[in-house]
């Protein structure tokens, strides 16, 4: 069973959520203790999204983000082996394939990440 999670690189704080009784926790993004040897802006701007992202102890994978656009979001969503990305209600552009998506091309603001167990 895979958990949603979202976390926002544009501020200092984290959102998990867990689905089911919906459990909110605030984490400080500041606070070294978390990520001792990580620069998470570094981090974040070289990552690959195909490849899991180990965070807290577990395997993530990414399956949505978003990006802030004059006057709008667009948001990009992993469907299969594709990403495809809505801007105001409306597809913009073709879909992109799982393994050719590279996030420097955009300017993400928020990342939604699926925590998988091991083994799933």
């Amino acid at each position: 069973m895979c958990t949603p999670s979202m976390l926002e690189l544009n501020g200092a704080i984290g959102i998990l959520a867990k689905i089911g009784n919906i459990q909110l926790e605030e984490i400080n993004l500041a606070d070294t203790t978390l990520f001792p040897d990580v620069d998470v802006n570094v981090f974040f701007a070289s990552f690959m999204p195909r490849d899991p992202v180990e965070m807290y102890g577990f395997q993530w994978n990414l399956i949505a983000f978003s990006e802030f656009l004059p006057g709008h979001y667009r948001s990009c969503i992993k469907v299969e082996e594709t990403w495809v990305c809505v801007s105001d209600s409306c597809f913009n552009g073709s879909p992109v394939a799982a393994t050719d998506m590279d996030l420097k091309s955009y300017g993400a603001n928020l990342l939604l990440f699926e925590k998988c167990n091991p083994g799933s």
